[in-house]
């Protein structure tokens, strides 16, 4: 399947995580499905914006959903009112496990309230935020709940060093574990990097 011709449509009725390394297109590709899903009349459609948006310097790593949707105001969206990025903003184990777990106790009540109430379609953009210090039962649950389910996951070595706090493994290990539960049916779409191509 040709990723650039992914499109809503294709993976209605589906549980699908995009993962990949920094920087390959994962949230710009789940941006432009969301697009697609605002354009269906009659289906709610939720996208859960987990992504953190870290300035570092004068450069900003990373960037949420909502910087690529045309769309998002059609939607339903939702992001906790603080997003950190624990293994670049902290600055010691202790920092890192801090910041993973408010960002576990900031999103399980949007999760548990989606699953009271699930939309036909939800996104959600960073899954990895989650998985390093929360509790996956009220994720599996609303996973399990919606008829549709897209979701980008960091799945790479550019960000492996957690400070010795762990979180990398941890993260790993949940991702590994949620794409082969086989109650929830996963499937994986891994983005590559562009390969660079030579003007010589």
């Amino acid at each position: 399947m040709c990723l650039l011709r992914l499109r809503f449509k294709d993976l209605f009725g589906k549980r699908v995580v995009i993962t990949g390394e920094v920087g390959v297109g994962k949230t710009r590709l789940l941006a432009s499905l969301v697009d697609e899903a605002a354009l269906e009349s009659g289906l709610r459609v939720v996208v859960l914006d987990l992504a953190p948006e870290v300035q570092i310097g004068s450069e900003t790593v990373g960037a949420s959903v909502k910087t690529y949707c045309r769309r998002l105001h059609k939607v339903e969206y939702l992001r906790p009112n603080v997003v950190y990025a624990p293994r670049l903003q902290g600055r010691s184990r202790e920092e890192v496990l801090d910041m993973a777990a408010k960002n576990a106790s900031s999103t399980e009540p949007l999760l548990i309230s989606l699953a009271s109430n699930p939309p036909d379609a939800l996104f959600i953009d960073d899954l990895t935020i989650y998985f390093q210090a929360g509790d996956m039962n009220p994720l599996t649950d609303i996973i399990s709940s919606v008829g549709t389910f897209i979701a980008t996951a960091y799945k790479g070595k550019m960000l492996l060093d957690d400070k010795g706090s762990g979180l990398s493994r941890v993260e790993k290990s949940r991702l590994e574990s949620l794409l082969n539960d086989p109650k929830l049916n996963i499937v994986e779409v891994p983005l590559q990097p562009s390969p660079i191509i030579s003007s010589a």
